[in-house]
This record gives structure tokens, sequence and C-alpha cells, in this order.
């Protein structure tokens, strides 16, 4: 690969990561969204059972009132538990994301470090024959 390509591939990489974790983000709001709304409708349940406590006409109408908001709060649950197990396989692939990433940049790394050896080397070489013709020259 070149030098060019890796760099490419390795922008692109990042902006891989940076849009799952976009997802990951808005998912995990969701399941926020989802809870506050939850603890809504559960503190709404217990300001009506205390008003109709208070009030008979009230309490004629909390039973239907409270089997309508069980149900809503079930299935918000549900709502959550589905999407934790999409949180759940939006994370693995952000982490999956994240490695694909590394090894990219790992191996940019060890291109660097092998052209800096070999540069090294060619450099070493080269004083190396100045040295060579210089000893020649001086025996002479």
């Amino acid at each position: 690969m070149t030098k060019k390509s890796v760099t490419t591939l390795i922008k692109l990489a990042d902006r891989r990561v940076v849009n799952q974790h976009g997802r990951v983000s808005l998912i995990e709001k969701t399941i926020q969204d989802i809870e506050n709304h939850i603890g809504v409708l559960n503190a709404n349940l217990e300001n009506e059972a205390r008003a109709a406590m208070l009030d008979p006409f009230a309490g004629l109408h909390f039973g239907a009132y409270s089997r309508g908001i069980q149900k809503k709060i079930q299935n918000l649950n549900e709502q959550r538990a589905q999407q934790e197990t999409v949180l759940t396989r939006e994370r693995d692939r952000l982490s999956q994301l994240y490695k694909e990433m590394k090894v990219l940049e790992v191996y940019e790394q060890n291109q660097k470090h092998q052209e800096q050896v070999e540069q090294r080397h060619a450099e070493q070489k080269e004083t190396d024959e100045i040295a060579g013709r210089l000893k020649s020259v001086q025996s002479s």
C-alpha cells in the first residue's frame, strides 16, 4: 500500500468511527428518553392514585387510567429492551471499527519506521562510500 492510500484509509476509518459513535449516542439518548417517559408516567400514576383516594369520583376512573398507564409503561419497557439490544450490537460495531482503524494506524507507524530505517541505512552506506574514497585518496 502506498503512503497516500494508507492515510486515506485511516481518514475513512476515522469517519466511520465518528459516524458509528453518533449512532451509538443517538440510541443512548433514545433509551434515556424512554426511561424519562417511564418516570413521568409513574409520577403521574402516583399523583392520580393520591387524587383518587381524596375524590371518590376520580376513584371510579382510576382503575381504567391505571391499566392504561401500566400498558404504556410495559410498551415503553419493551421498546427500551429492543433499543438496548440494538445498542449492544452498535457498540460492538463501534469497537470493531476502532480496532480496524488502530490496525491501519499501526501499519502506517510501522511503514514510517521502516522508511526511517531504510533512510538511515542509505545515509550510512553513502557515508561509508565517502569514507572509503577518502581513505583510498589518502593512501595514494
